[in-house]
């Protein structure tokens, strides 16, 4: 599997899966979405969890980064960011129609 080839919940959840340090427990809700519970930062965490779909989530995800780049985007609207978490082995890359879309998730 590649992160870069998923989407909207089937991204949602390998995000939701590789924070260890923010996610408890990864759930479904009755509608089907996807929702954890943990501790953001010391603000506990239980319900929906969409990076892909509200700058909230995303911002969740994207503050744990020890370094980040947005990059101009494209012709075609295309975003392009580059990333670095706390012990990721390698700088990561994400391009996509948006930042929230095709974020650079925590490897």
């Amino acid at each position: 599997m590649k992160v870069a080839d998923l989407d909207g919940m089937a991204l949602d959840y390998w995000v939701a899966r590789s924070l260890h340090d923010f996610v408890r427990e990864i759930y479904f809700t009755d509608s089907g979405q996807i929702a954890i519970r943990g501790n953001n930062h010391g603000r506990p965490w239980d319900g929906r969890f969409t990076p892909v779909a509200t700058w909230e989530t995303a911002a969740a995800v994207l503050e744990r980064a020890q370094h980040f780049e947005v990059r101009e985007s494209s012709h075609r609207g295309a975003a392009h960011c580059v990333a670095e978490f706390e012990g990721g082995k390698d700088v990561v890359e994400g391009r996509g129609e948006s930042l929230r879309a095709r974020y650079c998730a925590p490897s």
